[in-house]
């Protein structure tokens, strides 16, 4: 007689995490997070980190989920822009891209960031 061992159980999960930007435009403060187990929480971190950096009137210019986003924000014209991928390099790539064909000039990365899954263990 030969033994079967019995299937492996799970020890944990993968749970992915959100990620926020929240900018005052005109003060030129951005505030981000990423990593965090709800929009919510993402939402109110990163305009939290965008007052502390000098913002008054901080405000969710976007959210992401379980990828990678950069911020591009040009230095004359233009407009802010935005950009997810599957790497902080394709995401920032994309909104450089973005920001030049709307006519902004001296585009700068100011956000490059990835929200990952997390491992919980049970």
């Amino acid at each position: 007689p030969y033994y079967v061992s019995p299937q492996p159980k799970p020890t944990g999960r993968w749970v992915k995490t959100w990620g926020a930007v929240s900018t005052d435009v005109p003060k030129g403060k951005i505030g981000y997070t990423v990593g965090k187990l709800s929009k919510q929480l993402a939402e109110q971190i990163a305009t939290l980190h965008c007052i502390e950096s000098g913002g008054s009137k901080c405000g969710v210019l976007f959210t992401f989920r379980n990828q990678c986003a950069a911020v591009v924000w040009p230095t004359l014209g233009g407009h802010i822009t935005t950009s997810t991928g599957a790497t902080p390099e394709t995401a920032s790539q994309s909104a450089l891209e973005t920001c030049e064909t709307a006519g902004g000039k001296g585009c700068q990365v100011f956000v490059a960031e990835c929200s990952d899954s997390v491992y919980q263990p049970y």
